[in-house]
């Protein structure tokens, strides 16, 4: 089972937008880290979960479901 671990920061550096996720796999027992999203709007969104799936999904070779919420494969997602 893969595990990736988060972080989300109450602000962002994009005008209009005020939240930050960035995202990290651990491979090997060391974060690789895998991107970010500024662009988040806590006004009109799915989640943290979706965002840190989307996320994974552009990054790796993981899939999203149909609902564009989560990931197809079972993976661990961690908070910090």
């Amino acid at each position: 089972m893969r595990t990736f671990i988060y972080k989300i920061t109450p602000l962002s550096s994009k005008r209009g937008y005020n939240r930050t996720i960035s995202v990290y796999e651990i491979v090997n027992n060391e974060p690789r880290y895998l991107g970010f999203d500024d662009k988040i709007s806590t006004g009109s969104y799915k989640g943290d979960y979706a965002i840190v799936s989307k996320i994974i999904s552009e990054n790796t070779d993981l899939l999203m479901k149909d609902d564009n919420y989560s990931l197809v494969e079972d993976c661990r997602l961690i908070n910090i």
